[in-house]
């Protein structure tokens, strides 16, 4: 990044803009709010406490946020799925939840990150899993045996 220059604030014409990076921001960041690294430095009013981001520092740090933000998601998925492991096998959550054999093991070893909707349906389904699998078998049906699964009938 360019060199940075302390000027005044355009926000309250009072303060100084300085670099400052400390501990206990947050930023929101879809539907989070994210915790900025504590040795991040951002623009800020010593007098306002206005910040102020141009694109490159931006940029910066929307991709700490996004890894961040990408291991929240798995986390809460973990927790979920660890839940539910209780009450189906892996491949019954897997038919049961409209996702291909195989996916949930991708994303609890690291390979995939599930996506927002995803991790929202096994989070509220966990939070009640006999009472929420039941509604979710009575919605689709009950889930086919496996040898079903790849869309054959069973005449």
């Amino acid at each position: 990044m360019t060199k940075f220059v302390e000027r005044r604030c355009r926000e309250c014409d009072k303060g100084t803009i300085r670099l400052e990076a400390k501990p206990g921001r947050t930023w929101p960041s879809r539907r989070m709010v994210l915790d900025v690294p504590a040795d991040f430095e951002i623009p800020t009013c010593d007098a306002c406490g206005e910040e102020w981001l141009n694109p490159k520092r931006a940029d910066a740090l929307d991709e700490l946020l996004q890894r961040q933000y990408r291991d929240r998601l798995v986390a809460l998925f973990e927790r979920a799925i660890e839940v539910l492991s209780k009450h189906r096998s892996q491949r019954s959550l897997e038919r049961l939840l409209g996702l291909s054999q195989g996916y949930l093991s991708k994303i609890l070893a690291g390979k995939k990150v599930p996506s927002e909707p995803l991790v929202t349906e096994v989070v509220l389904i966990a939070k009640s899993p006999d009472e929420r699998l039941r509604e979710v078998e009575a919605t689709w049906g009950k889930v086919p045996p496996a040898w079903l699964s790849d869309g054959r009938s069973s005449r």
